[in-house]
């Protein structure tokens, strides 16, 4: 709150932020503590600082006729305080503070440091008048930063119409900057600018990573600079409280591995159950989730009387969600869970049973269960052997709808032992406060042209979601378009111009979508081929597994099962030369990864507007896991890069297709590098492969045909248009080379390239991958997916193949 101070202030015009600073804090006097040590200040006194027990500490007050106290606890970073700067009359500035305090000229970064992280538990309160709150505080030079991590507040929190959103310790934090003028830790007044993190679930003890909100700042373009110092901060403005800071643990340096030391077995319950929420009193220790709340429902509920009502949704993740106790629920071990879900939205809904593992940018996803829930109906979601993965730590469960923004209930959430399943059947509870069991119901499960969101009408909702539909479609959506609802203009296939002609119809140019096109669908029989004529690439291995080459992955390989290791996600972020600015990527690493043995690496691309998630959300670590369990794939560190490389953001233009084109020159001059620093990995073209999903899929066959002496493997599934000059519905591609110049200058062991038969994104653009490949009379695998789609459908089978026979040529 001191130095410039985040408050609020109201005139007769509009109310804004002000900026009110105390001298900046000094070393002070350097103390080692026998006994608590009271600080005190008055109007005539408004500021103390020193050092005791490692930790610096200020207190300071301004504009209050009142004093104010702070006792140093006898060991650690403790302290209790009270203030008093309101009502009545009264007004004025507070905070007390402890932490780490480095100085003014260090030269150093935060990262020079380590990571910091805080161990906090406070109890305070404050009264109604001003506002207060709790948080980590701290400064930076070059660029000149005041920062608030902002834990818990009362009364008002400060907020920005622009705050951008991150996921840390579990909870959504809103993110923005403030640029100032004012006194400043230089001395004087002068520019300077506020970030600020605001927890949307507000908790007063936990562990705040500081290192996590600093890594997602810089990703956001909010650089640090030299770092000056990191404290826990209680501040009030024209108001009166106390707290007592029980915990305050500061720590620097490297994270621990949670895979470090043994995993301490956990003792079963009797009776089977680590938990059972009914919701009979209130919401217990679930929360909501992003942006929605969570409220007790007693109309809609499978037993008892009440369930959760979650609502309020304004993104597909959002939902309910609970923490798990990490002295019951263990990484590597395997249990049963469970829940009741209910969604009235009119048209049935994906509903997703997930559990979130670490927090922030290096947090990872994985799938319990997913259920296609009917309207009106209570359906079970259930896992009975869910493996917690090794290494996990700060697990959250929680439900969403992943391709919906309906509301929805949940009931009977049950965590038990492995093989233990719920009493909840699909059918039973209770319904707007009559008992039903549902019969098969008539109503149309395709859905209605346009109607994306359900609810039987129309509107800008739905203009919204199907921007969002094909946009995941582009990315990478295990979920496949469903054209009875997404081809708007009738054409047979989902585009921009479906899109386009539903906003026609929403601003009132047009007063009906146009007929649908009359198609006569023929099945035929899978094409699975490889190209011998004239081979310039191949030595036979594509001859000898061509007939091994299967369009649909047995379904015990896409599934979570009891007792496999499915290796450890890392989220990273690398320097990349080529586009000048920090880059995210996602690395998994083999299951029982060993530094002392080396490994091959797969690079695996995503669609346009993807990112490093989009990839690992279809499901491949669970995939590559259940093949290695089976002896089925070598082990390998498979790394999922973002792949638009520069300024800017990705679009249908000629701008961003270069972008998404300079992943071939990002993988080769920094995250090679990166990975050969820092993790144990083989090298040479052998040990290196690559494939992609859509736009992906072409910059994987780029990447790998233009590349040929360093990948010697090459996939791709649905490959976009663009690597050769061609117009479709979406843009101009100027094209890389002529198709008389695609094929590799070096063998390669493998080349597969997997299509979908009706393809309603890239249409039947991966052909011409496959003709031109045949025509320089290029060695390699084709095949088309006759139930396939721009989608899951696709890259389900295509890694399936891939993973199995890649690194496996001699």
């Amino acid at each position: 709150m001191k130095n410039s101070i985040i408050k609020r202030t109201i005139s007769t015009i509009a109310a804004g932020f002000l900026v009110i600073t105390s001298i900046p804090p000094v070393a002070g006097e350097v103390m080692t503590a026998k006994a608590a040590i009271t600080l005190q200040t008055s109007p005539s006194d408004t500021q103390k600082t020193g050092t005791v027990n490692g930790y610096h500490h200020e207190i300071w007050q301004a504009d209050t006729p009142n004093s104010s106290t702070m006792t140093l606890a006898e060991s650690g970073g403790g302290f209790t305080t009270s203030w008093k700067c309101g009502p009545n009359g009264s007004r004025g500035n507070f905070l007390a503070r402890r932490g780490l305090f480095y100085g003014r000229n260090t030269g150093k970064h935060w990262q020079d440091h380590g990571n910091f992280t805080c161990q906090f538990d406070c109890e305070w309160s404050a009264g109604s008048s001003g506002n207060s709150r709790i948080c980590i505080y701290g400064w930076t030079e070059n660029p000149l930063v005041e920062y608030y991590i902002i834990e818990d507040w009362k009364n008002w929190v400060p907020s920005s119409g622009n705050a951008k959103q991150a996921t840390i310790d579990g909870s959504t934090y809103d993110i923005f900057t403030n640029a100032m003028n004012s006194y400043n830790i230089t001395g004087t007044n002068g520019p300077f600018t506020q970030y600020i993190s605001v927890r949307k679930n507000k908790r007063t003890s936990g562990t705040i990573s500081i290192y996590k909100h600093f890594e997602t700042w810089e990703s956001m373009g909010m650089k640090m600079g030299d770092f000056y110092e990191v404290a826990f901060n209680v501040e009030g403005w024209e108001s009166d409280g106390q707290a007592n800071v029980k915990k305050n643990i500061i720590t620097t340096g490297t994270i621990p591995d949670p895979t470090d030391g043994p995993t301490e077995p956990v003792t079963e319950p009797s009776d089977g159950v680590y938990f059972n929420e009914t919701f009979e009193s209130g919401a217990g220790k679930f929360e909501g989730r992003g942006e929605a709340s969570v409220t007790t429902d007693s109309k809609n509920y499978y037993s008892g009387s009440k369930s959760l009502f979650v609502s309020g949704r304004k993104d597909y993740w959002n939902g309910a969600a609970i923490t798990l106790d990490s002295s019951k629920f263990k990484p590597g071990q395997t249990y049963s869970l469970s829940t009741a879900v209910l969604q009235k939205s009119g048209s049935p809904v994906d509903i997703k049973f997930t559990m979130q593992q670490g927090s922030g940018n290096s947090a990872e996803y994985h799938e319990i269960a997913t259920v296609n829930a009917k309207s009106g109906e209570w359906t079970k979601v259930e896992n009975t052997s869910f493996t917690i993965p090794s290494g996990s730590s700060d697990l959250i469960l929680y439900v969403e709808a992943p391709d919906s923004y309906t509301d929805f209930y949940i009931d009977d959430v049950l965590a038990a032992v492995k093989g233990k399943e719920s009493s909840v059947k699909t059918g039973g509870g209770t319904v707007e406060g009559k008992s039903v069991v549902t019969e098969p119901t008539t109503q149309p499960e395709k859905g209605t042209r346009g109607d994306f969101d359900g609810d039987g009408i129309i509107d800008s909702f739905d203009l919204l979601l199907a921007r969002k539909a094909l946009t995941k479609s582009f990315a990478g959506s295990s979920k496949a378009i469903n054209l009875t609802i997404a081809d708007v203009n009738g054409d047979g296939s989902s585009t921009i111009a479906d899109i386009v002609t539903l906003g026609n119809y929403l601003k009132g140019k047009v007063n009906k979508f146009p007929e649908r096109k009359v198609t006569t669908t023929t099945t035929t029989k899978p094409v699975i081929t490889t190209t011998t004529a004239k081979p310039i690439s191949g030595d036979g291995y594509m001859k000898q597994i061509a007939n091994d080459m299967v369009i649909n992955a047995p379904s015990n390989f896409t599934q979570n099962r009891g007792g496999v290791d499915y290796g450890k996600m890392e989220k990273k972020t690398y320097y990349s030369k080529d586009g000048k600015m920090n880059k995210n990527m996602n690395v998994l690493l083999p299951p029982g990864y060993n530094s002392n043995e080396k490994y091959p690496v797969l690079y695996v691309l995503h669609g346009i507007f993807g990112d490093e998630t989009s990839m690992p959300g279809m499901g491949i670590q669970t995939m590559y896991g259940n093949l290695v369990a089976d002896g089925k794939a070598e082990k390998m560190i498979i790394v999922f890069p973002a792949m638009f490389t520069g300024s800017g953001s990705p679009g249908f233009n000629s701008d961003s297709a270069r972008k998404y084109d300079l992943i071939r020159e990002d993988i080769e001059n920094s995250i090679m590098p990166y990975m050969e620093q820092n993790y144990s990995v083989k090298t040479g073209k052998e040990n290196t492969a690559i494939t992609g999903f859509s736009m992906g899929g072409r910059e994987a066959l780029y990447t790998g045909i233009t590349r040929s002496e360093t990948y010697g493997y090459v996939g791709a599934a649905c490959p976009a248009p663009g690597i050769f000059e061609t117009t479709d519905a979406y843009m101009h591609h100027d094209g890389n080379m002529q198709p008389s110049q695609f094929k590799p200058s070096s063998s390669q062991a493998m080349i597969l390239i997997s299509a979908a038969q009706n393809d309603g994104v890239v249409k039947e653009y991966p052909s011409t991958y496959h003709n031109a490949l045949s025509q320089n009379g290029v060695e390699h695998l084709w095949q088309i997916i006759p139930q396939g789609d721009h989608g899951g459908a696709t890259v389900t089978p295509h890694m399936y193949n891939f993973l199995r026979y890649v690194f496996k040529a001699k």
